[in-house]
């Protein structure tokens, strides 16, 4: 990675460099370097606008706005993502993944704070985004998302049931089975049972998309 960045630099290749410097912050948040992956998503914001690449600015934004989580600040990790949803661009798919995960991180915040409609609404703009932007383990975190506050308070058929219908949302996309495969998931399995999960989990799938999209409004 550094011989890569050198190169870059040499080349004064901007986007390139503005790539490698998020695959290298990308790395650093997730083996915990919160401060290098700081200095190098700060980096990307600085140098990616003038590449004409804004969903890197707003990876970077992202990325910062989760270091914030991380450190235990909520309100600037709220203005961080919500500043990367606003940078991204539509109709781009590099940007429409980066909304739908700075969407999650806002969704995780509002719970974190006490204000699940505020979470729901975020998850369901990830449910719903449309077909051709999809990013699994995103769309996967926002159905986790919806069900886990049902799992905490031990409603583990609402809670499956809820799962089946971020599934009804999903349909016809390639990230139809993605609540089957959560951790809350998983773990509602081990609390009801493969048959009786399945149940209930296809008593939301099978909802049209209207009462879908009730359910998981919370109505």
């Amino acid at each position: 990675m550094a011989e890569a960045l050198e190169l870059a630099e040499q080349l004064g290749s901007t986007l390139d460099l503005a790539e490698l410097l998020r695959t290298r912050a990308d790395g650093r948040l997730a083996a915990g370097d919160l401060t290098g992956a700081a200095e190098d998503f700060r980096r990307v914001r600085r140098i990616a606008g003038p590449a004409g690449a804004p969903e890197l600015v707003a990876a970077a934004y992202l990325g910062l706005g989760e270091i914030a989580r991380r450190d235990g600040d909520p309100q600037r990790a709220r203005t961080l993502c919500e500043r990367a949803v606003a940078e991204c661009p539509s109709g781009w798919f590099g940007a429409d993944v980066v909304r739908l995960a700075a969407l999650v991180t806002l969704g995780q915040l509002a719970d974190a704070t006490g204000d699940p409609a505020a979470a729901r609404a975020h998850y369901r703009q990830v449910l719903t985004a449309g077909v051709g932007v999809w990013d699994v383990p995103v769309v996967a975190a926002a159905a986790d998302g919806l069900a886990g506050p049902l799992l905490r308070d031990g409603d583990h058929e609402s809670a499956a049931r809820l799962l089946g219908a971020a599934a009804a949302l999903l349909a016809g996309t390639g990230a139809a089975d993605a609540p089957a495969g959560t951790p809350t998931a998983v773990t509602l399995r081990e609390h009801l049972g493969e048959a009786a999960f399945a149940t209930a989990y296809a008593r939301g799938a099978d909802l049209p998309r209207q009462r879908a999209l009730a359910l998981v409004d919370g109505r």
